[in-house]
């Protein structure tokens, strides 16, 4: 409108002013701190005139577009294509702003979450809202489900809003919860408390508002103000007391759970089976089991190497649950129900970091065995990792790469491959997220907690005896020779209470840290505009190309090129006098030689034969 547009240009100036301004204040201090200031003014000024310019173009398009009728499409056609112009040099332009802007400047606080009545709150989610508009513009547009010390359950609005707080029933403290990701008509979300009950809650999904581009589109008729979420409880019973199914093989419960009795639940996760969902929960002796949507137990086993700590994190990527404990990452097939002997397995990337093996030079007079030089570096094979695991999060922008956070404060990158029973996991690169390395004695362990966006991981260590910081790292392109990249380090305030930091994240734009010290026990939610760049075809073949280097493949290669150099010398045919080309010029180098013989003799003579080439 014209009212919008005169706005538009006087704020334009206005900030044009301020900018130029600031760069000239630092003219009478420091002379490069005035020149800086004042390119920099430049370069924001011409990124106002040329997005003012934009605009006016725009309008004067859509001026003319509005005179023609809606059936005349040869008038429409010209601002029709003029306005798509216009909208790609608005995205170029958006790209330009975006790459100019600092990288502290990317994420922005948007809103706080106060714990009510007192209490604390001490884990955070969003919940899967779909919206088109705002997940095709990159904005924050969800709803967060939190969770508090006193074991009540709080809906908010991106805004901070409280919409709805219900208690969950639990009789003890809540160790663990999470959020079904798929978008559905209710949402599912599970709780773990520590006298070992589950319980599974239904909350009525919030309707999903119409496109932009829809006739009749109406923002204020469609916003989050609209939903009256409700809570109801769908199941709610103790893994060490549900009933088996009785169609289920034997060989699927692999240990007893009655047998300890009630644990503490310290991990929940969902899932899929088809339309419904599966819920898997894991406690403080290593044990975990799958149930159907009533409780009843599909499946039970045991991880030794979790007997101490117990079981720390779920992660499900097809039909493989990848399980995070104290002494590593151990993989579940969900499908066929059973524990997978495979483990992550870490390998130095160099051989010269391996030492030495002398071989053996006893010599003997009985055998002709060839004696092994004095000193032979050799890989020894690899060996499984073990790690104290906190956390699981996934790798939007590659499916095959896995992120673990340890006790010790370090971020591990995994790269798992395969399905069913033929997963192959290696440790990629390990980073640490601390400023301050822990005491060698390991009685000082870290919580990592991760959330990832495209392209970027989200991290936090929380450690009681240092100062904790939020790190994004960039892990676009992360492969064997590229490690995740630092983006930016933001130091928080120190947690009250020996509170643990957690973060999570709406896949989008959304980030929310809970436990950041807050001083009413909240959480703080974060705009996100770190924006993924896709890498460059060349660099992605790049990391496939790393496979090449495999002695299967180098193998394979070679008896390929061998076979084609040995059909390459095989005999063929005596070509007849002429071109060359087979008998009398023909194409028929294919045809072996009684073929051509029996050609020859069908006929004739020699004489009748067509000859092209040659005067004889």
């Amino acid at each position: 409108s014209e009212e919008g547009m005169r706005g538009f240009t006087v704020g334009c100036a206005l900030l044009g002013v301020l900018v130029l301004a600031s760069g000239c204040g630092g003219a009478t201090t420091d002379d490069s701190a005035a020149l800086s200031g004042l390119r920099a003014a430049e370069e924001g000024l011409d990124r106002l005139r040329e997005r003012f310019e934009t605009q006016e173009r725009l309008v004067d398009t859509l001026d003319r577009l509005s005179q023609c009728h809606t059936a005349d499409k040869e008038c429409r056609r010209k601002p029709m294509q003029d306005v798509q112009s216009i909208r790609r040099l608005e995205v170029v332009q958006a790209k330009k702003a975006r790459d100019s802007e600092p990288m502290a400047a990317r994420l922005n606080k948007m809103a706080g979450l106060e714990g009510p009545s007192g209490a604390t709150l001490v884990n955070t989610f969003f919940l899967p809202y779909q919206d088109m508009n705002a997940i095709r513009d990159r904005l924050v547009n969800k709803y967060v489900i939190a969770l508090d010390s006193k074991g009540w359950l709080h809906v908010y609005d991106k805004t901070g809003a409280l919409l709805l707080s219900n208690a969950t029933g639990h009789s003890s403290q809540i160790l663990c919860m999470n959020v079904d990701p798929r978008v559905s008509l209710e949402y599912k979300i599970v709780t773990g408390a520590k006298d070992g009950e589950v319980r599974v809650f239904g909350l009525n999904a919030a309707a999903r508002p119409k496109s932009a581009q829809t006739p009749g589109y109406n923002a204020s008729a469609s916003g989050p103000t609209t939903w009256e979420p409700m809570l109801t409880l769908t199941a709610a019973y103790y893994p060490a007391q549900v009933e088996t199914v009785r169609a289920v093989s034997s060989r699927h419960y692999q240990v007893n759970l009655s047998d300890d009795g009630r644990v503490p639940i310290t991990a929940v996760e969902f899932i899929a089976k088809g339309r419904s969902y599966n819920v898997i929960a894991g406690d403080a002796t290593g044990r975990f089991s799958v149930h159907n949507r009533n409780g009843t137990a599909t499946a039970s086993a045991r991880l030794e190497k979790a007997a101490e700590g117990g079981i720390n994190a779920f992660f499900a990527f097809g039909t493989i649950m990848a399980i995070g404990h104290v002494g590593g990452v151990s993989f579940f097939e969900t499908k066929e129900r059973r524990v997978l002997s495979q483990q992550c397995l870490e390998t130095l990337q160099n051989d010269d970091a391996h030492p030495e093996i002398r071989a053996s030079l006893k010599k003997t007079n009985t055998s002709n065995a060839t004696i092994a030089p004095p000193s032979l570096k050799r890989r020894p094979p690899p060996l499984p990792i073990v790690r104290h695991i906190t956390s699981l999060a996934p790798d939007l922008a590659n499916s095959l790469n896995l992120f673990a956070g340890t006790a010790n404060g370090s971020l591990i990158t995994f790269q798992v491959r395969g399905e069913k029973s033929r997963v192959r996991c290696s440790v990629l690169h390990e980073v640490s997220l601390l400023s301050e390395p822990l005491p060698a004695n390991g009685k000082v362990k870290a919580t990592v907690s991760m959330a990832a966006l495209k392209g970027f991981l989200f991290a936090v260590a929380s450690v009681p005896s240092v100062p904790p910081a939020l790190s994004v790292m960039n892990v676009t392109m992360v492969t064997r020779t590229n490690p995740p990249e630092l983006a930016l380090y933001i130091p928080l305030a120190p947690p009250t209470a020996c509170r643990t930091i957690l973060v999570g994240s709406d896949r989008t734009a959304g980030v929310v840290v809970v436990g950041a010290g807050e001083p009413k026990g909240g959480a703080v939610i974060f705009e996100s505009r770190f924006q993924f760049v896709a890498p460059d075809k060349w660099d992605a073949w790049g990391g496939w190309l790393q496979m090449l280097r495999h002695p299967l493949m180098l193998g394979g290669v070679g008896l390929v090129v061998m076979f084609s150099m040995r059909n390459r010398g095989a005999a063929k045919p005596i070509p007849f006098p002429g071109s060359g080309r087979g008998m009398g010029g023909h194409e028929l180098d294919n045809m072996d030689l009684m073929e051509q013989l029996n050609m020859a003799e069908g006929a004739g003579s020699l004489a009748d034969m067509p000859w092209r080439g040659g005067s004889e």
